[in-house]
């Protein structure tokens, strides 16, 4: 679940309440299993300024 709570832009999109019913179906779904193999990818960009 701290998975899901991480990706902030599902949060932005959805909102305070509707993130909150997404995060809640989500746990409804899940009660049974005590582990689920989740594909994720993480990105960071960096820059470098030429002067």
């Amino acid at each position: 679940m701290n998975i899901w709570r991480s990706v902030n832009d599902i949060q932005v999109q959805a909102g305070e309440e509707g993130f909150k019913r997404i995060i809640n179906n989500i746990e409804i779904l899940l009660k049974d299993h005590n582990e689920i193999a989740v594909p994720y990818k993480s990105r960071a960009w960096t820059i470098q300024l030429l002067r």
